[in-house]
């Protein structure tokens, strides 16, 4: 199966002020991220991270990231394993900075889209899995390690990658939110 969800990482606003215009609350249970729609935490890197279930949930569209962005720095992070879609973007104060995405699938395993201009890390990131690619075959490879970028970007900065163990976060640490406006 894999994962089909969505993130985003806010620094310079309390939980309390991040949540209220998106319709969250907390409820004071916790669980793993991938346990409930909604979730929430602090990270170690000083990220606030809500996580969602669904690569296009409604929380990391332009929008709301706009509105949430503004006055502080936000992260996106998108990402639907079945077909191998992956996104990143980073946003302050209100204007997106970048965006990079990998739609794979039929697009095929070395799709990648930039928009704006990235941290210099990108170019290490698509250089190294760009290399791994072409190891495997490129376009006709099994494997697909461009899907990794932009992922590995957003962790760069926020300190999360939905499949690693991020050190500092004990399981079951996710405060579980309500969705007072439901998609």
């Amino acid at each position: 199966m894999g994962y089909s969800l969505a993130w985003l990482a806010v620094r310079g606003k309390s939980p309390e002020i991040i949540h209220h215009p998106l319709g969250l609350t907390g409820t004071g249970d916790f669980c793993d991220y991938c346990d409930a729609p909604v979730v929430g935490r602090q990270l170690p890197s000083g990220w606030y991270l809500i996580v969602v279930k669904g690569c296009d949930h409604k929380l990391i569209s332009d929008v709301i990231v706009q509105k949430i962005s503004s006055n502080c720095s936000a992260i996106v992070c998108s990402i639907e394993e079945h077909v191998m879609f992956s996104s990143a973007a980073q946003w302050s104060d209100g204007q997106k900075e970048w965006a990079i995405q990998h739609r794979g699938g039929d697009h095929g395993p070395t799709d990648l889209s930039v928009e704006g201009v990235p941290p210099p890390l990108f170019s290490e990131l698509r250089k190294h899995y760009g290399s791994k690619q072409n190891a495997e075959g490129g376009e006709k490879a099994e494997v697909d390690w461009i899907f990794e970028i932009p992922p590995e970007l957003a962790k760069s900065i926020a300190g999360f990658k939905h499949d690693e163990k991020t050190p500092g976060i004990e399981d079951g640490s996710f405060e579980i939110l309500d969705d007072l406006v439901k998609s």
